[in-house]
């Protein structure tokens, strides 16, 4: 009926050498890391101490750069999405529109709402004495 599996039980050399495999291995995966890591990481710590200007202002840029991809591809892909879905040029331009238009009302009344929020505890705090004088009848 149902055949059980025999184990073997590995003798002490087949085990050592598998051991050692794994240890060669992450050996050579901590010194392969150390080269990358000094030959990327050491000229920019350099370029930073020595040209701090310079280094700032690749940041800056670098940054922007990434920010600006961030929020161009998921539009990009977007437009390419509708055109291969047969839609032309201004039916693409009145969805992109609709779209901003949603996300940019949502936001408003997100900022809306926390400002008036954001008042209403400010009065809380600021009249806080008068409020619990009045609820416990002090006055």
């Amino acid at each position: 009926m149902m055949q059980q599996v025999t184990v073997k039980k590995k003798k002490i050399r087949y085990r050592s050498r598998e051991l050692l495999t794994l240890a060669l291995f992450s050996l050579l995966a901590a010194l392969l890391s150390l080269v990358v890591m000094d030959v990327i990481v050491f000229p920019i710590s350099l370029l930073a101490i020595y040209q701090t200007d310079l280094f700032n202002t690749a940041i800056q840029y670098l940054l922007v750069l990434i920010i600006t991809v961030i929020l161009l591809y998921p539009l990009v892909k977007k437009v390419i999405s509708l055109k291969i879905n047969g839609l032309g040029a201004g039916q693409i331009i009145m969805y992109l529109i609709k779209r901003v238009s949603y996300y940019m009302s949502i936001f408003c009344i997100f900022i809306l709402i926390s400002c008036f929020l954001a008042g209403l505890l400010y009065f809380f705090m600021y009249n806080n004495h008068l409020i619990l004088h009045r609820i416990l009848n002090i006055i």
